[in-house]
């Protein structure tokens, strides 16, 4: 239940960049056959003002203390969904949800969820694309037994490498500001809407 509630809000945030999205047409500003204003060259580039979202999916492993659940630390591995949406050249801004199980907790039974809006701010050098975000939200882990359920807040950092124009593979590293021993490491697989998802370049 968590999940869908979750993925209704990133298709919430998704949802206004959808609708503003309208192809680019040529309008005659003269009686001069052929005299169209037109976009001016190079306007389906990334530097386009246009939809520029993100999807990513990736396979995410965590680390954590978790009293109620063990008393040493545990890990999960879980699914992730990441959607995400530009602001502008720089800025970007989404969520993520997770899904999967803990590792270490002896039970047939437990079960792993987490979900976290996103801001950051990302360069692409090239094909490389290098970001820092910050995420805050929430985790869920389970067993027969009991639930941990903790407010979180992480910074990350992520390298991406854009395989072809419109698709990536990324590494990303989280570590929690409120949990020392709290930290992820996730790799992803992404789709992007725009070339280079219309990030900035200083080269």
């Amino acid at each position: 239940m968590r999940g869908l509630v979750a993925c209704a809000v990133i298709a919430v945030v998704a949802a206004p960049r959808i609708a503003s999205a309208r192809p680019k047409t040529c309008i005659d500003t003269t009686a001069i056959v052929g005299r169209e204003k037109c976009s001016r060259f190079g306007d389906w580039s990334r530097d386009a003002s246009s939809l520029g979202l993100t999807f990513d999916l990736g396979y995410e492993y965590r680390s954590f203390v978790a009293t109620p659940l063990a008393d040493h630390e545990i890990s999960a591995s879980s699914v992730s969904l990441r959607v995400v949406d530009r602001i502008d050249h720089l800025l970007y801004a989404g969520g993520d949800v997770a899904m999967g199980g803990i590792d270490g907790v002896i039970s047939t039974q437990t079960s792993y969820e987490q979900v976290h809006a996103i801001l950051g701010a990302r360069v692409v050098l090239f094909r490389l694309g290098l970001a820092i975000e910050l995420a805050a939200g929430g985790r869920f882990a389970s067993t027969a037994a009991t639930t941990d359920s903790r407010f979180a807040v992480e910074a990350r950092a992520r390298a991406e490498w854009f395989v072809v124009p419109y698709v990536s593979v990324a590494v990303t590293y989280g570590h929690s500001l409120i949990d020392r021993d709290d930290h992820m490491v996730m790799v992803s697989l992404g789709v992007h809407t725009r070339v280079m998802d219309g990030s900035y370049s200083p080269l």
